[in-house]
């Protein structure tokens, strides 16, 4: 009996940082503005005014009262846009504090902003600027401003592609949040996260749970992070599988649909994919009783990704159509390929059965 690859991980947390300090305006605005290099009166108090703006779009101060304040990440794009060439155009930082605060602070606000719009390579190079200026600049940053711009530029590296170097600025940037005060928990159940996927794709499984199981304590305890946590506990599902830990994996595939089914619309494409990968499992063991509703269910729900990603569709279909054909049902188990055939090929895609060798 063959079963084909269960759904993979999902949901590294690329959210690029805005913690402690953001943007310090408050001392900012302190400094005499013949301080910011050459800047006019006029250059400087514009200046001020697209700083706050952006730490309202970051920190959501404009409105204390909201339960979940999202950043509008274009218009954040534009403001940082501007910030940094207003601080471009005044020249080069010399040694004052004020000024090399400031500019570290623009260039890495701007490259936050390209990481959240998508905009990867020039976020890295942005990112790489404020880094190096941030500790081998005339005044060298904290540890803490470091430690987000590290995570922020392993971000943009691990979109990329580029796991090798995400990997030790994941891991540096971890070591100092964590022993911050106060600690940025979201931040570290984020990198956490994302470092558990990198450990389990260099097949250090353990490690990659520890990083998980650190991330779902976090997330369990934090407030409205309900679709995080499970997230989370897919993600170690998937890794106890491909650890041959089936019983581990089907505990928390089984708490990453209940919480998914519970939080998310009916048809939402995560319940899709837990229901996929808790009928896997089901499977491996066979189960095939509780398996076969589970790619029922999925079927239903991952035909609408169809045009997106129609090989998890494909993948789904044929270990659907596997269940039934072991346990008598041949014809039927024939019925659901040409089915799925016909739908793949409408979306452009050729299933693996129907391919030239």
């Amino acid at each position: 009996m063959r079963i084909h690859r269960i759904s993979n991980e999902q949901g590294r947390f690329a959210k690029p940082t805005l913690l402690n300090r953001s943007l310090s305006h408050a001392a900012f605005s302190n400094i005499p503005y013949i301080a910011i290099c050459q800047m006019t009166e006029g250059q400087f108090h514009l200046l001020k005014v697209l700083r706050l703006h952006a730490s309202f779009l970051t920190e959501g101060t404009h409105d204390p009262g909201a339960d979940d304040y999202e950043v509008d990440p274009e218009r954040l794009e534009r403001v940082a846009d501007s910030i940094l060439k207003l601080t471009r155009s005044a020249g080069e930082p010399d040694s004052d504090p004020g000024e090399a605060d400031s500019y570290f602070e623009a260039v890495a606000l701007a490259g936050r902003a390209k990481l959240l719009v998508g905009k990867l390579p020039e976020a890295e190079s942005l990112l790489r600027e404020a880094l190096e200026f941030g500790v081998h600049g005339d005044r060298p940053q904290d540890q803490i401003s470091i430690a987000e711009v590290k995570q922020n530029l392993g971000s943009a590296l691990d979109l990329q592609g580029n796991e090798d170097e995400a990997t030790p600025l994941f891991e540096e940037a971890l070591d100092v949040l964590q022993h911050s005060d106060p600690v940025p928990l979201e931040t570290v159940a984020n990198l956490s996260n994302n470092l558990g996927m990198i450990y389990r794709n260099r097949k250090q499984y353990e490690e990659a749970e520890q990083m998980y199981l650190r991330a779902v304590e976090i997330f369990s305890e934090l407030p409205d992070r309900e679709i995080e946590e499970a997230l989370v506990h897919n993600n170690l599902g998937t890794l106890y599988f491909v650890a041959d830990e089936l019983d581990g994996a089907r505990i928390r595939h089984e708490k990453a649909l209940a919480m998914r089914r519970r939080l998310l619309p009916k048809k939402d494409i995560d319940i899709g994919q837990s229901a996929f990968n808790l009928a896997v499992v089901c499977h491996q063991m066979d189960e095939l009783e509780e398996a076969e509703p589970l790619y029922k269910e999925a079927t239903k729900i991952l035909k609408q990704a169809i045009d997106d990603d129609p090989e998890l569709y494909e993948v789904v279909m044929q270990n659907y159509a596997t269940l039934v054909d072991s346990i008598g049902k041949p014809r039927a188990a024939a019925k659901i390929l040409t089915k799925a055939a016909r739908q793949l090929e409408k979306a452009g895609h050729t299933p693996s059965w129907r391919r030239k060798s």
